[in-house]
């Protein structure tokens, strides 16, 4: 079930990017950074397969510790 590679840690404070309506706007890359922290795994896994599991979010520690897991 866990096709989607566990998430980086980054250095760029959440909330010193700009709020957008997916989550925020990193002004160090430049990528819109998804706010995963209110989502289900498998609403996780389906939003990342759309977009070739290249989005980068925030999640919570608990979504981090259970990786992949419902």
């Amino acid at each position: 079930m866990n096709n989607l590679p566990k998430p980086q840690p980054c250095g760029q404070p959440w909330l010193a990017m700009q709020p957008t309506a997916n989550g925020r706007q990193c002004r160090q890359c430049d990528k819109e950074i998804h706010d995963f922290s209110g989502m289900t795994w498998p609403a996780i896994a389906r939003t990342q397969a759309a977009h070739g599991n290249a989005l980068c979010g925030m999640y919570t520690p608990a979504q981090l510790e259970n990786w992949g897991q419902l």
